[in-house]
C-alpha cells in the first residue's frame, strides 16, 4: 500500500515487494492478490507487478525458460495492446544472487514509453512493468530506471 509521500516520493509496502517511488503514487483498486497497480503524478505513469508463484523452489538453470517465457509474453501482449506495433529494446540479462533478471524498454508513437523488468526468484516471478506518456527518451531512462532500481523483493 502507498504509505507516504514526504519528501516528493512514495513507499510502497506490499506482501512480497517493497519500493520507494519519486513522486506522488496512488494504488488502484483491484480484487486481484497476484497484480497490484500504481498509477504516477507524472504523465498518466502506470506501475504495476504481477506475481506468478512457483510450484517449488527452482534452480538457475530451470528458471531460464520461465523467464525467456515471461519475456515472449510481455512482449507479445505490447504489441497486442498497440494501435501499432511498439519499437521493442533490445533484452538486458543480469542476476543477483539467486534472481534473474531481463529487462526492455520500448517505444509506441506518439506518445507512450515502457519498461518491463522481470525478475525470477527460487519461488516467484515478478513481472514489473512501468509506462508513462510524454517524456523524452533522455527524461524516461532516468525515471524509468530510478522506478525499477526502487523495486526490493525479499531475498530467496
Amino acid at each position: 500500500m502507498a504509505e507516504g509521500t514526504e519528501n516528493q516520493s512514495t513507499w510502497i509496502r506490499e506482501e512480497w515487494f517493497r519500493a520507494q517511488l519519486p513522486g506522488r503514487w496512488e494504488k488502484a483498486p483491484t480484487d486481484e492478490e497476484t497484480w497490484c497497480m500504481y498509477r504516477g503524478d507524472v504523465g498518466g505513469e502506470q506501475f504495476s507487478v504481477t506475481l506468478y508463484f512457483l510450484a517449488q523452489p527452482m534452480s538457475m538453470r530451470e528458471r531460464q525458460p520461465v523467464v525467456e517465457s515471461m519475456l515472449e509474453m510481455s512482449r507479445k501482449a505490447e504489441v497486442s495492446v498497440a494501435g501499432w506495433p511498439p519499437e521493442l529494446g533490445a533484452i538486458s540479462y543480469g542476476e543477483q544472487g539467486e534472481t534473474l533478471a531481463a529487462r526492455y524498454t520500448g517505444f509506441e508513437a506518439p506518445q507512450r514509453r515502457f519498461a518491463t523488468l522481470i525478475l525470477c526468484a527460487p519461488l516467484v516471478t515478478y513481472v514489473v512493468h512501468y509506462a508513462v506518456l510524454g517524456l523524452t527518451d533522455e527524461a524516461f531512462q532516468d525515471r524509468a530506471g530510478a522506478i525499477m532500481n526502487a523495486l526490493r523483493i525479499p531475498s530467496a
